[in-house]
């Protein structure tokens, strides 16, 4: 009969104590790539109240190299095991606050239990959920979202009383202000009747 081999003490060392002093990075894992208008992030493992804090700083990274790319995000967990309503809440919140950088965020899940959290809460409800990935890159090309207008780019404002006849006074030309030839008409001396007559043919 064969018995187990005995724990070496590095292998004592490295193994956690209790569950307290385990690495949440060992229960939750995520990949990211891009994939046509989206980055797809894919989760392994489960998102739990033990593995939050993993959970929101890959979603928030997922984020900026969405924004970086100027394209959506797309979080993948049919492979994951587990997805508590506050690691669902977690993500929703972050679509919603994506939403003033035009940045979409949607969820794939074919779980019926999350399409009705889904349904039920109302910030979550705000989290486009689809069941596969074609379907939720598909959405995203036929419905991009819009771009918001760059914070440089600015309408041109109207211009100022003044401002034309500035233009002018610059380039070294006279502008002329309203109602400043009828001053020219009433400042001209008027023709004496002597030299109207001598101009009158015979």
């Amino acid at each position: 009969m064969e018995f187990p081999a005995e724990p070496r003490p590095s292998d004592l060392e490295r193994a956690p104590a209790s569950n307290k002093n385990a690495d949440p990075r060992t229960r939750l894992s995520s990949s990211l790539r891009r994939r046509g208008p989206a980055m797809v992030m894919s989760t392994r493992g489960t998102a739990d109240a033990f593995t939050l804090a993993v959970w929101c700083e890959d979603i928030r990274r997922a984020i900026e190299c969405a924004e970086a790319s100027s394209c959506g995000l797309v979080v993948d967990t049919t492979k994951l095991e587990f997805l508590s309503c506050r690691a669902l809440l977690a993500l929703a919140r972050e679509a919603v606050r994506c939403r003033g950088h035009a940045t979409a965020v949607s969820l794939v899940s074919p779980s019926p239990t999350i399409i009705k959290i889904a349904s039920a809460d109302p910030v979550i409800a705000r989290l486009p959920v689809h069941s596969t990935v074609v379907s939720a890159l598909t959405s995203l090309r036929l419905h991009p979202p819009r771009r918001a207008l760059s914070r440089t780019a600015r309408p041109t404002a109207p211009s100022k009383p003044g401002a034309l006849g500035a233009a002018f006074r610059n380039s070294g030309k006279t502008a002329m202000r309203p109602g400043s030839a009828s001053r020219i008409a009433r400042t001209t001396p008027p023709v004496p009747d002597e030299d109207r007559d001598s101009r009158t043919p015979e």
